[in-house]
């Protein structure tokens, strides 16, 4: 597995937080061959860009620093609720074996009763 400075890790966050990448373009650059190491890139170091961001004034735009942080925010927030998304996801995953195993369990017991009357008539008309 390759370590990137740290100072790579934030260009990286910083192209695709300001808009100038998509995530794929990163992972080009950078030769990056899993888009997860740019997401967790993104987990961690996304507070510090988003300050960063907040305070870039070179380009002298206002507008275009309110949009920064507004499209900041937004990737904040969807990551956010994915992980909201993902947690539900895993309950109703874990929920729905129990359920599987229930039934499992259950048709076990019906096929042994089943077997239970069998063996008795069996023996009845014997």
């Amino acid at each position: 597995m390759r370590k990137y400075p740290k100072d790579i890790k934030l260009e990286a966050v910083r192209s695709i937080v300001s808009g100038e990448l998509f995530l794929e373009e990163v992972m080009l650059k950078y030769d990056i061959k899993n888009s997860i190491t740019v997401i967790r890139w993104i987990r961690s170091l996304l507070p510090e860009v988003k300050k960063d961001l907040a305070g870039d004034t070179r380009e002298g735009n206002d507008d275009l620093k309110v949009n920064r942080n507004d499209f900041v925010y937004e990737i904040y927030k969807k990551i956010s609720d994915l992980e909201e998304h993902n947690r539900w996801l895993n309950q109703q995953r874990d929920y729905l074996i129990q359920r599987i195993v229930a039934i499992e369990e259950e048709g076990i017991k019906i096929d042994l009763e089943m077997e239970c009357v069998e063996n008795n008539i069996k023996k009845q008309k014997k």
